[in-house]
């Protein structure tokens, strides 16, 4: 029995350590990757649509169907700075965007904006 807990031990282990040294973990997850404002702006479309808030840019192109507003409240400003449009739902006075919405943004980031 001892003999078999070794096993699966040792097992356990080196799969662990295999997995661990040579698993998706190992690829830098802090690697940002930088555009300048010139590339956003090529990404002004439907099919190609990148924000930019904070200074950080967002792919949304997948999500503007699934946007609760119609698809052209993201459109108009996609390859655009975005970032009061945002903050107040594209109005002069309005609330910023909900908490789910805030939670979300971040599976949509693509890099940092190049600022010089």
């Amino acid at each position: 029995m001892k003999i078999i807990y070794n096993i699966t031990t040792a097992f356990f282990i080196l799969s662990f350590s295999f997995f661990y040294f040579y698993g998706d973990h190992t690829e830098s997850k802090s690697v940002h990757k930088f555009y300048r404002m010139e590339e956003v702006s090529q990404h002004n479309s439907a099919t190609s649509c990148w924000i930019v808030i904070k200074n950080q840019i967002f792919d949304v192109t997948d999500y503007n169907q699934d946007h609760p507003a119609p698809p052209d409240v993201i459109l108009k400003w996609c390859g655009k700075e975005s970032t009061a449009a945002f903050n107040t739902k594209d109005q002069k006075k309005g609330k910023p965007h909900s908490k789910f919405a805030t939670q979300i943004l971040p599976e949509f980031y693509i890099g940092d904006l190049q600022i010089n």
